[in-house]
C-alpha cells in the first residue's frame, strides 16, 4: 500500500471527537437505562447526519448490577462496617452471617485446591480469587458468601463480575446466575481484614446485598458501509459503562463514530464493506449484546465476515503505548506497522486471545480477530496498577473526563481508522495460514512437553503437518494475486483454523467465560497434571476431555485437508491443467 493511500488519517477530526465525547460522557450508560438509550439515539443521530445507512437492533438480556452492598465484620464483639461492592450476578442476601475464613494460597494442584475448597463449607470466605469459575466452586463446596480482595493498590472499589455464562442463560445453566453472594474489597481493606482474621481479632462477618437482576430490552446502534464485495469487516465496541465510563468505553465509542465518518467519506476505496456495531450488555450482562448479534446473524457472519476489530478501554492518561491482542492470522509484523503508520508508539503485541471483551465470534470462525490493548511505559506511575485493572479508575466512579488524554484520543482514533481501512481496502487479505499452522503446532508441542505421557498430541501434530502442505499452495494463490477475489478462500480455511484453535464446544453455542488463554484451552488442562497431584476422578475427567478434543482436531483437520486438495484441483482445472 502506497503512502498516498493513507489519506484517511488526515480526515480524522479532533473537534468532532471532542464534540462527541462531550455528549456521550454525560450519561451513565447502563444497558437499557435512560442514559444507555440516550447514547444509542445520539450515535444513530450522528450516523444519519453523516448519511451512513444505520439502524437500531433490539435484544433482550439478563441484566445485573448491585444496588446495596453492606459488609460488616465482628471485632471484639462489635460489628464494624467495611466498604465493599457486590459483583455482577452476585446473589442477594439479607444480614447473612457466618465465620470469616481466609483462603490461603495453594500450590495450584487439583488435590490442594480440592482440600482448600472443601474447607469453605459454612464459611464467609476471604480470598484473592475473583473469577466466577472459582466463586462458583466455592458455592458448590458450601461457602456462604465470598469476599474477594482486589490485587492493585487503588482506594476506589471496582465493579467486578462473577458471570461464567457467556452472553445469556440457557436452560441448563440458569443455576449459575445469582447463586452466591460475592463482593469485592480494596487491597488495603482486604489485607487488614486478613491480618485481623489471622490474629483472631475478627471472627465473623455479616453481609447484605441487593441486586437489580432481571430481563430487560435494549438497543444497539448498527452502521453498514458497503464495499465492492459482499464480504465485510466488523468494527465493534461496547457503549454500556459504569458511571460516565470515559475511558471504558466512551473514548472508543466516539473513535468508532469517527471511524464510521472517515470510512464513509472514503467508501470509494473499500474493497469490502465495514459494519460498525456498538454493543450493549458488556459489563452488566457478560457480553450479552455481541453474543445476541452473533446468534442472530450467524450465517451472514460465517459466510461474509472476514474479521473483527474490538475497541475497548481507550485513550486514558495511562494508555501510553498502543498494542493489540490478536488471533495471529495476520502476516508477521503487520500490526506493529499499522500502529506506527498511524503515528503511535507501539507497545506489546499479544499473540493469542483470552476469553473476554466481546470475543463472541470464536465459534463462528472469523479469519481476523483483534482487540485494542494499551500499556503504560515501564517507568510510568501507572505501572503498579497494571495488568489487574486498566487503571486506578477502571470500573469506578472516577472514570470521568479528567482521566482522558486528548492526544491519546486522536491517536487511538487514527489507529482504529487506519487498521479498518487497511483491511477493507486491500485487494487480498494479509493472512499467513501456514504461519498460523506453525503457531498451532508450537503451542501443541508446549502442551505435549508439559503434560503427563498419557496426554499425547503427536498424532494431531502429524495431521497438522499434512494440512500445512495442503494449505501452502492456496496461500500462494493469495500471495500472488492469482484469484479475482480470495476472500471466500480466506473465510473457508483461515476461519476454520481460528475456530478450531480458539473455541472448543459447539460452533453454534458460546464457550463459557474463563480466565487465561483461549488457544486450545481444554488441552491446556492437562499441563502439569499427574495422577499423584490430582483426584482420580478429576484426572479421568481431564483425560476424557483431552481425548474428545483430540478427536475433534483430527477429524476437522483431515476435512480441511480434503477441502484444500479439492480447491487446488478445481483451480488447476480452471487453468487448463496448470499445476500450482
Amino acid at each position: 500500500m502506497e503512502q498516498k493511500e493513507f489519506s484517511w488519517l488526515g480526515d480524522v477530526s479532533r473537534s468532532r471527537l471532542k464534540q462527541d465525547m462531550a455528549h456521550i460522557s454525560q450519561w451513565y450508560r447502563y444497558t437499557g437505562s435512560w442514559g444507555g438509550e440516550a447514547c444509542v439515539d445520539y450515535i444513530l443521530g450522528q450516523l444519519r447526519e453523516f448519511g451512513i445507512p444505520c439502524w437500531a437492533e433490539s435484544f433482550e438480556f439478563l441484566r445485573s448490577y448491585p444496588i446495596i452492598t453492606r459488609l460488616q465484620v465482628e471485632e471484639n464483639g462489635v460489628f464494624r462496617p467495611v466498604q465493599a461492592l457486590a459483583a455482577v450476578f452476585s446473589a442477594s442476601c439479607q444480614d447473612l452471617q457466618g465465620p470469616l475464613w481466609c483462603d490461603e494460597a495453594t500450590n495450584g494442584t487439583d488435590l490442594e485446591e480440592s482440600r482448600q475448597f472443601s474447607a469453605m463449607r459454612g464459611k464467609i470466605v476471604l480470598t484473592h480469587r475473583r473469577h466466577g469459575e472459582d466463586i462458583l466452586k466455592a458455592f458448590h463446596h458450601g461457602a456462604l458468601a465470598v469476599i474477594s480482595v482486589w490485587d492493585t493498590p487503588e482506594e476506589k472499589l471496582h465493579h467486578n463480575t462473577i458471570g461464567t455464562v457467556w452472553g445469556g442463560p440457557a436452560p441448563e445453566n440458569l443455576w449459575r446466575f445469582g447463586s452466591v453472594p460475592a463482593v469485592c474489597v480494596t487491597k488495603r481493606e482486604g489485607e487488614k481484614l486478613w491480618q485481623d482474621a489471622a490474629a483472631g481479632r475478627v471472627t465473623r462477618a455479616r453481609l447484605t446485598v441487593q441486586m437489580a437482576q432481571k430481563v430487560v430490552t435494549a438497543r444497539m446502534p448498527v452502521a453498514d458501509i458497503p464495499g465492492q464485495r459482499d464480504s465485510f469487516l466488523l468494527v465493534n465496541g461496547h457503549y454500556d459503562s459504569w458511571y460516565e465510563g470515559v475511558t471504558d468505553n466512551a473514548a472508543a465509542n466516539v473513535s468508532q463514530l469517527e471511524c464510521a465518518r472517515v470510512l464513509w467519506k472514503n467508501r470509494h476505496l473499500l474493497q469490502r464493506g465495514v459494519r460498525l456495531v456498538w454493543w450493549g450488555g458488556h459489563s452488566d450482562g457478560r457480553y450479552a449484546g455481541s453474543a445476541a448479534y452473533a446468534d442472530r446473524h450467524y450465517e451472514e457472519l460465517r459466510q461474509k465476515c472476514v474479521g473483527q476489530l474490538n475497541q475497548d478501554m481507550f485513550s486514558g492518561l495511562n494508555c501510553q503505548l498502543v498494542g493489540k491482542a490478536t488471533g495471529g492470522m495476520e502476516q508477521a509484523g503487520l500490526l506493529k506497522n499499522w500502529i506506527q503508520e498511524a503515528g503511535a508508539a507501539c507497545g506489546p503485541i499479544l499473540d493469542g486471545l483470552n476469553r473476554s471483551s466481546d470475543e463472541s465470534f470464536s465459534g463462528i470462525g472469523l479469519p481476523f480477530s483483534m482487540m485494542s490493548t494499551f500499556t503504560p511505559r515501564p517507568d510510568s506511575e501507572w505501572m503498579p496498577h497494571w495488568p489487574e485493572s486498566a487503571g486506578p479508575w477502571w470500573h469506578t466512579v472516577d472514570d470521568d473526563i479528567t482521566r482522558l488524554d486528548e492526544e491519546h484520543l486522536v491517536r487511538d482514533a487514527k489507529v482504529m481508522v487506519h487498521m479498518a481501512a487497511s483491511l477493507a481496502t486491500r485487494r487480498d487479505l494479509p493472512v499467513d495460514m501456514p504461519g498460523f499452522i506453525q503457531k498451532m503446532d508450537r503451542v501443541l508441542a508446549q502442551i505435549d512437553g508439559q503434560s503427563d505421557p498419557c496426554f499425547t498430541l503427536c498424532d494431531v501434530r502429524a495431521r497438522l503437518q499434512k494440512l500445512q502442505k495442503a494449505i501452502e499452495p492456496l496461500q500462494t494463490l493469495i500471495d500472488t494475486g492469482a484469484l479475482t477475489n480470495s476472500d471466500p478462500l480466506v473465510q473457508t480455511f483461515a476461519g476454520a483454523l481460528m475456530r478450531l484453535s480458539y473455541s472448543w464446544g459447539s460452533e453454534y453455542e458460546h464457550d463459557d467465560a474463563y480466565p487465561g488463554p483461549s488457544l486450545f484451552s481444554q488441552l491446556r488442562k492437562a499441563v502439569g497434571l499427574t495422577r499423584e497431584n490430582s483426584r482420580p476422578v478429576y484426572f479421568l475427567a481431564v483425560q476424557n476431555r483431552f481425548q474428545r478434543q483430540k478427536n475433534r482436531l483430527l477429524v476437522e483437520i483431515e476435512e480441511l485437508c480434503r477441502r484444500a486438495y479439492e480447491w487446488q484441483a478445481r483451480w488447476e482445472k480452471e487453468q487448463g491443467g496448470v499445476s500450482l
